[in-house]
């Protein structure tokens, strides 16, 4: 980081079913970049997760980004990152880093088809230790356990609106996209062609899980990568 240059703020936005535990280690190597750094805890809207809409969420991310002044740097997982992009048409930005986005419209057509949600998804309340170790294989135990213990139920809603396909423009900033191979929700291939199609710069994690970069053993390489990309970027 350049002497005298003042970095963008940044906020992490989580995804479905998660919540801001889930960016501590990039949070961590962020800071130490002398980077003010918020996170973001979706809630749901005051009638219920069946009443939360798409629209509850990007509000909430909208007026988190806007809290944070000048241009602030925005960095979403899964639906996290398509939160952020639309963000990011409302509000001026310095950067967007997307981790494993769910992907906006015409790349969510891999979801024509598929049986909607329902309006409440027990992700929290049925969590088990071995079904977080089945979706995130790349994490070590205690890290499993951890997530085991934190995830939460989600609106069926927001996910359905989300893969119905939503309009929008590329934001007008750098954008970097970092997809896992072994991103079983989000297939690699998605990422790769939006990510052409934006012009973004594109990191592939071999072997990397849909919460891999956050939450895999590798999850502090994937924070330095972001940091140094900021860096470079001069951001």
């Amino acid at each position: 980081m350049s002497v005298g240059r003042q970095s963008a703020p940044i906020l992490l936005v989580h995804g479905s079913g998660g919540g801001p535990w889930e960016w501590d280690v990039w949070k961590h190597e962020l800071e130490a970049r002398c980077q003010t750094v918020r996170t973001v805890d979706l809630e749901p809207a005051s009638s219920g997760l069946e009443s939360t809409s798409f629209a509850h969420y990007s509000d909430q991310v909208t007026r988190a980004a806007a809290s944070l002044g000048d241009r602030p740097t925005l960095i979403g997982a899964s639906l996290g990152g398509l939160l952020c992009v639309v963000t990011a048409v409302r509000v001026e930005v310095s950067a967007l880093i997307l981790v494993n986005p769910m992907p906006p419209a015409p790349f969510h057509r891999q979801f024509d088809g598929a049986a909607p949600f329902p309006p409440v998804i027990p992700w929290g309340s049925t969590a088990s230790v071995e079904a977080t170790r089945e979706s995130m294989p790349d994490a070590d135990d205690a890290t499993v356990a951890l997530a085991t213990r934190h995830w939460r139920d989600e609106s069926g809603q927001v996910l359905n609106t989300a893969c119905a396909g939503i309009d929008i423009e590329r934001p007008d900033c750098p954008i970097l996209i970092i997809a896992g191979t072994d991103d079983a929700d989000i297939p690699l291939q998605i990422s790769k062609d939006l990510a052409g199609h934006w012009s973004a710069d594109f990191v592939t994690g071999r072997g990397v899980s849909h919460v891999g970069p956050l939450l895999g053993t590798r999850a502090s390489e994937f924070a330095h990568l972001a940091s140094a990309w900021l860096h470079a970027n001069r951001i």
